[in-house]
């Protein structure tokens, strides 16, 4: 599927929700909720999980197991987002010391050490963000934390995509929850607007994900043919 249209087709399935009114109202709940917010995590695994074919969001049931799935998939994104941290609290322990010996050179040293951490961490946050969103997609697919960071089969459905068109739906999906995000600052109810939205917009962007990513996905984790038999 082309990269708009998996995002032009997930406006009519997320609008299904507005139309159950009580289970979005419990969604909104979990959300806020942390921890008990895997609920709602692995809400967003089992709709990736269900594939393209479903046309409208599954039940909101089931909490047990879609606390597990969502743990799961909190652990997969919290282990790719700790690279980029790591690199952070490294630089800085490194440039304490400058920072404690005091001087326009070594408070200038400090400056440019932290710029340059600050850039490697953002350039390192960028690759979790392109490599990570898969290993999250396979996570959720399969119920397995390993598939998160099995490199060969993240590269595998990159490839199938095409890298190229992959960067675009990252950078577009970005935008929109950027765009999303920018409700928060409506003088008075931003807050409410977010509570409210988040769980709009990630079924969107789960969706839209879906549409994308899953053949791909489950090309992927076909298993291998049977070898040849041997010549006679």
């Amino acid at each position: 599927m082309e990269i708009f249209e998996s995002f032009s087709k997930s406006v009519d399935y997320v609008s299904k929700l507005l139309s159950r009114g009580a289970e979005l109202v419990v969604m909104i709940i979990v959300n806020i909720i942390p921890i008990v917010n895997f609920i709602f995590i692995g809400y967003c695994a089992k709709i990736f999980k269900e594939g393209p074919a479903k046309d409208e969001p599954p039940k909101f049931e089931n909490y047990g197991e879609l606390f597990v799935e969502g743990a799961k998939i909190f652990v997969v994104g919290l282990l790719w987002a700790l690279l980029p941290i790591i690199i952070l609290v490294v630089a800085f322990i490194l440039t304490v010391p400058w920072y404690l010996i005091g001087g326009g050179l070594s408070l200038a040293r400090l400056g440019v050490t932290l710029i340059i951490a600050i850039f490697v961490a953002l350039l390192v946050g960028i690759g979790v963000g392109i490599f990570g969103l898969i290993g999250l997609l396979l996570t959720a697919k399969t119920g397995e934390i390993a598939k998160g960071f099995s490199f060969q089969q993240i590269m595998t459905v990159i490839n199938s995509v095409g890298f190229a068109n992959h960067v675009i739906w990252v950078i577009i999906a970005a935008i929109i929850a950027f765009i999303a995000g920018l409700l928060g600052t409506v003088p008075l109810i931003g807050p409410l607007i977010v509570l409210v939205v988040s769980p709009l917009l990630a079924t969107f962007l789960v969706r839209a994900a879906t549409l994308f990513y899953s053949d791909a996905v489950e090309k992927t984790l076909l298993p291998p043919p049977p070898p040849p038999p041997p010549p006679v």
